[in-house]
């Protein structure tokens, strides 16, 4: 007669000591490797925390386990979209590396990159799974790119009040503040999801948790009291050269022109259009060449004007031909549709991407708002090879 231990244990001898001596040394064999692992069985229980992980999510050496995984790590996605359950219908025996945030005993939000491997009986039945953590550093957007003192002082800036909390005013151009304020907002460890932008007249839901509120300011005045609302942090952005009033108590970071920047713009402009694309689209030295001087005459608003349209045009990497440039500012999105391979599938792409961000990846709403289904809205998401940032 088998014993569970001859599914788990494969290969060693049937002694039940030799088993023991097994399963009592993958605890120490946890240890000594110095990663931090989750062991997690078939219920979703959490049976063992290596060290590492202890110390990743505060938990002291002498506490106990044996609570179900998520209460334990309290992910953003454990309750809405776990991962294991994923992995489980889907029939795989692991989840490639994937961006999560996971918290503390404390509550501390912790941005982690993990892998889950599925242990499976002979018949395939899940016996457990394995959890490998490791923390990573968030994604600062494009603005922040490059290799010069100016670049890591700015950096340096971000990461401070990240860590400092209380409202903030950005000022600067309308991409780089706005680019700034989800830099401060990811190195503050907190969920894309937990991110809003309130424009004058959108209608304001903050739900719980608190997250990062964006938000235009003309300088004269503050839209919500500076100490957030609803316990949200508010991110300001405003003009430079606009007047700060001194009544406000916010933290303000002057953004640094372009002519400071000038080079850092090939890792910028490179960073911008991986972000753009959700990585897909690359941008050829060539077109590189042609675009930094243009940044340095018109901006980044009016390189904006450029990159997207290019992006509807290009398929895996932007050309000079891409790039219409002389009125090219001037050319809409509609024309680069029309100007596509498939014009069609091109405008769809627009039309979710555009949807997505404007509702923060609520994908129900989305999906009611197209009159699909949620299912439906995933396949074309995987057709167009559309993901969420980060």
């Amino acid at each position: 007669m088998k014993r569970w231990s001859d599914r788990v244990f494969r290969g060693v001898s049937n002694k039940i000591a030799d088993h023991v001596l097994f399963a009592a040394s993958l605890p120490l064999l946890m240890e000594r490797l110095g990663h931090a692992m989750l062991l997690i069985d078939a219920n979703h229980t959490l049976q063992y925390m290596s060290p590492a992980a202890r110390r990743l999510l505060g938990y002291a050496e002498n506490e106990p386990v044996g609570c179900r995984c998520g209460m334990t790590t309290r992910g953003t996605d454990c309750n809405d979209a776990c991962p294991l359950s994923c992995a489980l219908e889907a029939g795989t025996d692991a989840v490639p590396e994937f961006a999560a945030v996971y918290h503390t005993s404390d509550g501390e939000p912790v941005p982690v990159r993990v892998t889950i491997v599925v242990l499976r009986d002979e018949d395939g039945r899940m016996l457990g799974a394995v959890e490998l953590l490791t923390r990573r550093d968030p994604e600062l957007g494009f603005f922040l790119q490059g290799s010069s003192r100016v670049a890591a002082r700015l950096r340096e800036q971000v990461l401070s009040l990240a860590a400092g909390g209380g409202p903030v005013i950005i000022v600067g151009e309308e991409p780089a503040r706005y680019d700034v304020a989800w830099a401060i907002h990811r190195a503050a460890g907190l969920d894309d999801s937990l991110f809003r932008h309130w424009g004058e007249g959108d209608e304001l839901e903050l739900s719980w948790p608190p997250g990062s509120l964006y938000v235009e300011i003309d300088g004269h005045e503050m839209p919500f009291p500076v100490d957030g609302s609803d316990g949200w942090r508010i991110l300001a952005g405003a003009e430079r050269g606009r007047q700060i009033p001194r009544s406000v108590t916010a933290r303000v970071l002057e953004l640094p022109p372009l002519e400071e920047r000038e080079e850092d713009l090939p890792w910028m402009l490179r960073g911008w259009v991986a972000m753009l694309s959700g990585g897909r689209v690359r941008i050829s030295a060539e077109a590189l060449d042609r675009l930094v001087p243009l940044a340095m005459d018109e901006g980044l608003t009016g390189i904006r004007k450029i990159l997207v349209p290019a992006l509807a045009r290009a398929g895996d990497e932007i050309e000079p031909s891409h790039l219409r440039l002389g009125d090219s500012s001037k050319t809409s999105a509609i024309d680069a549709m029309l100007s596509s391979e498939d014009p069609l599938m091109a405008m769809e792409a627009c039309i979710l991407e555009e949807l997505l961000k404007r509702s923060n990846w609520k994908m129900q709403d989305v999906a009611d708002r197209l009159g699909i289904s949620r299912v439906t809205l995933w396949r074309k998401l995987r057709e167009h090879g559309i993901v969420k940032e980060g």
